[in-house]
């Protein structure tokens, strides 16, 4: 089961710690719409706090909502390829797909 946890919750979720600064004090949340999925939720327990992601594609809409925990940073990649650097807090984004 481990490997499946893994891919749901660094590929699907998006949820990775950025290698420059291992122990989730900076994230990466990349989320990949996969096949005909439509909708993901995912959270982890950091030493900081709860790390959650949750997305729904709808009408042609990507809609995601993220939740970094406090004195972290997070760097959102989104599936147009656009990214965006965010503090800790709950933070959402729309992209047309």
């Amino acid at each position: 089961m481990g490997q499946i946890d893994e891919w749901f919750f660094k590929w699907l979720a998006g949820i990775q710690f950025d290698p420059k600064n291992p122990g989730y004090k900076k994230i990466i949340i990349n989320p990949q719409i996969v096949g005909d999925l439509n909708y993901v939720s995912a959270s982890t327990e950091s030493l900081y706090g709860k790390i959650s992601v949750d997305w729904k594609r709808e009408k042609g809409l990507f809609n995601l909502k993220i939740n970094i925990p406090a004195n972290t940073e997070a760097t959102v990649i989104l599936p147009n390829k656009t990214t965006q650097s965010v503090g800790s807090g709950t933070h959402t984004f729309s992209v047309k797909l």
